[in-house]
């Protein structure tokens, strides 16, 4: 009888980590292309999607094959692995950050009174860094 690897993810624990990853590379296909000054539409012609598709890309709703992931990089002028990650190998010095531009959306969702919670904590941490 086999056993399992140590640390083995549980079969259901995929769909999480699928989501995290398609929620994450969904983001960051919408930064680089709001960067590039590129419409949903217009990164669909040069991929062969409709813009649907590529508005469920970027909400993390669809699973691209390979093809059309290399498609969106050559499209978005970036290397292909610039779609899972941040870093500047992959994506060069001036890729948006992605984990700045979620908190962006974010903050424009909060009511005033937690803007200005915010706020302060934002304030408090640039006073900490100054000290």
């Amino acid at each position: 009888m086999s056993q399992g690897r140590v640390g083995a993810m549980p079969r259901d624990g995929y769909d999480e980590v699928a989501r995290a990853v398609r929620q994450g590379m969904g983001l960051r296909v919408r930064a680089i292309r709001e960067q590039q000054g590129l419409l949903q539409s217009g990164l669909a012609d040069l991929v062969g999607y409709t813009s649907s598709a590529i508005t469920q890309i970027e909400k993390g709703e669809m699973n691209p094959t390979l093809n059309k992931l290399i498609a969106l990089a050559h499209a978005l002028d970036v290397p292909m692995c610039a779609l899972f990650c941040d870093c500047a190998t992959c994506t060069g010095s001036q890729a948006p950050n992605v984990a700045l531009l979620e908190l962006l959306r974010l903050l424009r969702t909060l009511s005033p009174e937690a803007l200005d919670t915010a706020s302060a904590i934002i304030e408090r941490v640039r006073a900490l860094r100054a000290s």
